[in-house]
């Protein structure tokens, strides 16, 4: 849990010495990546709205990595988190991490005993309620 803290505070500090993170140079340079890369996480292939997306040095600038573009790569923040605590400082190890079969998926906690005939996972009638809604509503 100590890794975690200090990478996330070296990496999400809230204030820069030089403002550059604040600055309008940032901000565009910033689109300029995302256009590039058609607003889509780099690592998981997913596109995403501005907001949800990080502007990631590859090489980072405490190590003396530049703040062009050929630097930078979009990510997601759940990426971005993963990139930074495995260490990757290369596009393809970015691109080559991601694998999807890891995705998480519920499982299935429901039997054939229950009341659900569609044997919904647990977290189901929590989230909808136990009931199925419908769209004429």
């Amino acid at each position: 849990m100590h890794i975690l803290r200090e990478w996330r505070g070296r990496v999400y500090r809230t204030s820069q010495s030089d403002g550059f993170f604040e600055s309008d140079e940032w901000f565009i340079i910033r689109r300029v990546v995302f256009d590039r890369d058609h607003y889509t996480c780099q690592r998981c292939d997913k596109r995403f709205k501005m907001r949800k997306l990080t502007c990631h040095h590859m090489q980072p600038r405490d190590s003396g990595g530049s703040d062009d573009v050929s630097n930078l790569l979009t990510l997601c923040e759940p990426c971005h988190d993963f990139v930074e605590i495995q260490g990757f400082h290369t596009k393809a190890e970015i691109i080559g991490s991601f694998d999807d079969r890891q995705e998480v998926t519920p499982t299935v906690t429901t039997g054939p005993d229950d009341d659900d005939p569609y044997h919904r996972p647990e977290w189901h009638r929590y989230v909808y309620g136990g009931r199925r809604h419908s769209k004429n509503r």
